[in-house]
C-alpha cells in the first residue's frame, strides 16, 4: 500500500468506533514485534490530531518516515488506514534507538515497514478492529518481511507462504539430523544462467520432498525459484577465494557482487534458524522464534564509532561474531577503549595470559584455526584495536559489578555488561543470539 498524502477521514484515528479494542489486543502484539525487530529502545505511538503532530514534527504535511530534527535517536514513522481510495485515518509512531537515522539510509527500509502495517491495520479497520492480536501475530512478521525485502516484481502473499515453508524445513530432519537449503527468488533466471542446473520440468515449492531439498545447501548451493514460486533448477556459486578471508567471507554468505537486485535469498540455517537477506546485504533472522532485522553495515559503523577502530578490524570482529553465533559457540569477545594491563586487571580476576610468542591477530588468516578454538573456551578473548589477541579465555571478576548489573540474566550476561564499562563487549549465546553492550547500551545484532 503506497502511502497517500492528503486529509484523512479521520483528524484522529482514536476517534474511529473499535479502535479501543485494538488499543487493547493488537497495539500491544505490534509493539512487542517492532521493539524485537528492530532492537528498540522503545515505541512510541502517537494517536494525536493530525494538526498536532504536524506542529510537533513542524511538518505541513505528514510522510511515510518523518525526521525528528531534534532528537538524534528518534525517527516518526506513519502508517495509515486506506480503503476504497479513501484515506480514512493516519498512524504514527516514533522509533526510539542509537543509529535509527542511519538505518533509514538502507534502501526503502522504512517505507517498507510502514507499508505492511497499513495493510494489516487496514484490514483491522475494516472488521471493526476485531482480531487485531492475530493479525499482528506470526504471520505479521511474514507479510513484513516479505514486504521489505522484495520488489514491486513480487507477489507478498506467495512470498510469505514461501518463508513459511523454509520455517517449516528448519524444524525438520533429513535421515535423523536438521539440515540447511536455500532458495534466490528471481524475476530473470538468465543472470544466473552460468551455473545453473535446470530440472526437466518446473517443480512447485509445496511438492518438492525433503529428500529433494537436501540437494541446495544454502550456502553454496541454491534452488532457484521464480515470482510464482516455480522451481527451476539448483544455482551453484562459484566464486573465487579472494586474498582476504573475512571479506570472502561476506561475498559467499551474501552472494556478493552475484545477487542481482531486486533478487534475494531465503534459507534455512539449522535447526528452527531461517535467514531471508536481499542484494544490499539486509538480512532478516529468526532465531530462537523472534524475527530480527540485521545489518553488518550498521553493526560495523557502531564498532567503528565507539571504538575508534579501523573498519578492516570491525569487519573481522563481526566475521568472528557471525562464525560463533551461526555455529552455535557460547562465547563473549571484548574490545576496551583502555587496553593497558592496569585497565584490564579492574575487569577481570587475574588469570589474563598470553601463551604465544607471537601474538594472534584476527586479520591473520593463518591464525583462524586458534582463534576459533579460543573462542569455544570458557571466558571471554580480549582483543586490541589494531586486532592483537591481548588475553585468552579470562575470566571476569563479576563481584566487582554494580548491583544494576547483576538484575541481568545469567552471569554471562552480567559479565558482559560489565566488560562494557570499558569499551565494547560482545555475547554470543550457543542459540545463536548477539548481544552488545557499550557503556550502558545494549542491543541485539
Amino acid at each position: 500500500m503506497k502511502f497517500v498524502i492528503g486529509t484523512p477521514k479521520y483528524s484522529c484515528i482514536k476517534d474511529i468506533e473499535g479502535f479501543g479494542s485494538f488499543l487493547e489486543h493488537g497495539q500491544p502484539e505490534l509493539q512487542k514485534f517492532l521493539k524485537n525487530f528492530l532492537n528498540l529502545e522503545e515505541i512510541r505511538v502517537q494517536c494525536s490530531h493530525l494538526d498536532v503532530i504536524k506542529g510537533w514534527l513542524n511538518v505541513k504535511s505528514l510522510n511515510s518516515v518523518n525526521e525528528i530534527k531534534e532528537r538524534e535517536n528518534e525517527i516518526c514513522v506513519v502508517s495509515q488506514i486506506y480503503v476504497d481510495d479513501e484515506l480514512i485515518a493516519y498512524y504514527p509512531y516514533v522509533l526510539v534507538r542509537k543509529y535509527i537515522k542511519k538505518m533509514n539510509l538502507a534502501k526503502n527500509f522504512f517505507p517498507r515497514i510502514a507499508e505492511a502495517i497499513s495493510e494489516q491495520l487496514t484490514a483491522c479497520y475494516l472488521q471493526k478492529f476485531k482480531g487485531g492480536d492475530w493479525l499482528f501475530g506470526d504471520k505479521f512478521a511474514q507479510m513484513l518481511i516479505a514486504n521489505c525485502v522484495s520488489s514491486n516484481l513480487h507477489n507478498g502473499i506467495k512470498f510469505a507462504h514461501l518463508i513459511e515453508k523454509i520455517e517449516q524445513l528448519s524444524v525438520s530432519t533429513f535421515e535423523g539430523e536438521y539440515f540447511s537449503t536455500g532458495v534466490i527468488v528471481s524475476s530473470n533466471f538468465a543472470k544466473y544462467r552460468e551455473s545453473n542446473f535446470k530440472f526437466c520440468e518446473k517443480r512447485s515449492i509445496d511438492t518438492m520432498n525433503k529428500r529433494e531439498w537436501f540437494l541446495a545447501d544454502g550456502r553454496t548451493s541454491f534452488f532457484l525459484i521464480d515470482i510464482n514460486s516455480n522451481i527451476e533448477g539448483i544455482y551453484v556459486n562459484e566464486s573465487m577465494d579472494g586474498n582476504n578471508f573475512v571479506d570472502n567471507y561476506f561475498e559467499k554468505y551474501y552472494l556478493y557482487p552475484n545477487l542481482h537486485d531486486p533478487d534475494f535469498i531465503v534459507r534455512a540455517i539449522g535447526a528452527n534458524e531461517i535467514s531471508v537477506s536481499d542484494a544490499y546485504g539486509k538480512e532478516y533472522v529468526k532465531i530462537e522464534n523472534v524475527w530480527r532485522f540485521r545489518y553488518k553495515n550498521n553493526f560495523a559503523e557502531y564498532l567503528e564509532d565507539s571504538l575508534d577502530i579501523k573498519k578492516e578490524i570491525c569487519n573481522a570482529i563481526i566475521y568472528y561474531t557471525l562464525k560463533c553465533s551461526r555455529n552455535h559457540i557460547s562465547t563473549i569477545i571484548w574490545i576496551p577503549k583502555k587496553c593497558d594491563k592496569d585497565s584490564i586487571k579492574d575487569y577481570i580476576t587475574g588469570n589474563g595470559i598470553s601463551l604465544w610468542e607471537t601474538k594472534l591477530n584476527i586479520l591473520k588468516r593463518s591464525n583462524e584455526v586458534l582463534i576459533d578454538k579460543i573462542l569455544a573456551s570458557d571466558g571471554a578473548i580480549v582483543i586490541e584495536k589494531n586486532g592483537d589477541i591481548m588475553y585468552e579465555s579470562v575470566f571476569v571478576d563479576v563481584g566487582k559489578a554494580k548491583v544494576s548489573l547483576n538484575t541481568l540474566v545469567g552471569t554471562g550476561e552480567t559479565a558482559t555488561a560489565y566488560l562494557a564499562q570499558n569499551g565494547v563487549a560482545i555475547k554470543v549465546s550457543q542459540d545463536g543470539t548477539i548481544k552488545i553492550y557499550s557503556g550502558n547500551d545494549k542491543f541485539y545484532f
